[in-house]
């Protein structure tokens, strides 16, 4: 299986660095990044993976980016989800909301999957 790993913010600092260790370890890297072009190309011509730019606040985007995918590669990815299917908008809402709640102040350096069970980490 190929294991395929997207940073964001990663043509500088943690993130290129991050992408350059997945890149030694055999992973599949690309990185997207905002607005810092002369960075971003730097960063492809040193380590030729793909740097695209990208506004994640950018909802009509996102959604167009989401629409455009193949059919039949979205079966493959839902194929692998247990819960057999995406997230809903709400869903993801209601973490977000449950972790930046007042109660949930105890609550640090936590990784949350939202993920379906399609892995466990």
């Amino acid at each position: 299986m190929t294991r395929l790993a997207l940073i964001t913010g990663g043509t500088r600092g943690i993130g290129a660095a991050i992408a350059r260790r997945l890149q030694q370890d055999g992973c599949r890297a690309a990185v997207i990044y905002r607005g810092n072009e002369v960075a971003a190309k730097a960063f492809r011509d040193a380590t030729a993976i793909a740097a695209d730019p990208w506004d994640a606040s950018d909802f009509d985007a996102c959604f167009n980016m989401m629409a455009a995918v193949d059919p039949k590669v979205l079966e493959g990815v839902v194929a692998q989800i247990p819960v057999g299917r995406l997230a809903q908008p709400a869903e993801i809402a209601h973490a977000v909301a449950f972790l930046i709640d007042e109660q949930s102040g105890f609550i640090t350096g936590s990784t949350l999957s939202i993920n379906g069970g399609q892995y466990l980490i």
